[in-house]
This record gives C-alpha cells, sequence and structure tokens, in this order.
C-alpha cells in the first residue's frame, strides 16, 4: 500500500473519530439538559 493511501486513511480515521466525539458531547449536553430540567440527579 503506498504511503499516500496510508495518511489518506489515517486523516479520515481521525475525521470520523473527532466526528464521533463531537456528536457525543452534543448528546451529552442535551441528556444533561433534559435531566436537569426532570429535575433528576442520577447518574
Amino acid at each position: 500500500m503506498p504511503t499516500s493511501q496510508i495518511i489518506l486513511m489515517a486523516i479520515f480515521g481521525i475525521v470520523v473519530i473527532a466526528w464521533g466525539i463531537r456528536q457525543d458531547m452534543k448528546n451529552h449536553k442535551k441528556e444533561k439538559a433534559a435531566r436537569q430540567a426532570r429535575g433528576d440527579t442520577g447518574i
């Protein structure tokens, strides 16, 4: 496999992981807000 292909795959992997983390953080904020609105402090 050429080096350029490995580099592209690595970049793509990092982008996908970063996007996943961003989505996860968004969901976490929504969950936290929903929990506060219900007055539920359970972990």
